[in-house]
């Protein structure tokens, strides 16, 4: 009983471990929020960098595809308890992640730029959108690839981690929807008073939370009740 629990308290700490890891990466990719992103001014010779930087690359995808090879499981299990082993490879594959932020090396210059802000607010939107892909491509890659795959995909996401992670998704791409309101509100020219601004920023919030709500309401409903 305590391994099981010990397994257990381990399994959410590292799927506590990726759903930090995922949320950077947004911030990361979209130049949001967090305090060096991919597009931060370069520091180091180009060359220098994106030696760096395949590097870097290069340990994410070799950890990430050998982990997950059969061979390598029937050996790294001779080491790590079974119940531990997928835990332990979603925490080394954010670890990955961790290190590719942490020592990320920005190459400088632009390759392209939009100006126009409907142009801006239909990329950011196309952007928010991609991590959603993300999620889908997972599912149908494992759908794809046999039943133990999808298996692992169908117990992340019923696993707590993965409902909030799918929560967290949900409030994200309906806050983005109705922040693309607001934004399609300011290009016609409304909304710039100070006190017009607090109100859809407000708005954006509390409206993006309750349709939060409401879609896994409707949704549990749908599948009769909380499983």
């Amino acid at each position: 009983m305590l391994k099981r629990v010990a397994v257990f308290a381990y399994g959410v700490a590292c799927y506590g471990v990726f759903l930090a890891t995922f949320l950077y990466a947004v911030g990361f990719i979209g130049n949001l929020v967090v305090p060096k992103t991919m597009d931060s001014p370069a520091r180091t010779p180009f060359l220098y960098a994106l030696g760096i930087d395949v590097l870097l690359l290069g340990i994410f995808a070799v950890q990430h595809s050998v982990m997950a090879r059969p061979w390598f499981k029937r050996a790294w299990t001779r080491v790590v308890p079974e119940p531990a082993e997928r835990s332990t490879y979603v925490l080394l594959s954010s670890l990955a992640l961790i290190a590719l932020f942490a020592f990320w090396q920005p190459l400088g210059g632009t390759v392209w730029n939009i100006e126009n802000p409907i142009g801006r607010l239909v990329m950011y939107q196309l952007f928010g959108l991609g991590f959603g892909v993300v999620l889908i491509a997972w599912w149908l890659v494992a759908a794809a690839s046999g039943p133990n795959a999808y298996a692992n995909v169908e117990w992340f996401m019923g696993s707590l981690i993965g409902r909030l992670v799918l929560l967290g998704y949900t409030w994200a791409l309906l806050h983005h929807m109705l922040g693309g309101v607001r934004h399609l509100i300011w290009d016609l020219g409304y909304g710039f008073e100070p006190a017009e601004r607090e109100f859809l920023a407000l708005a954006t919030l509390v409206g993006s939370i309750s349709l939060t709500i409401i879609v896994w309401v409707v949704g549990y409903l749908a599948m009769g009740g909380p499983r």
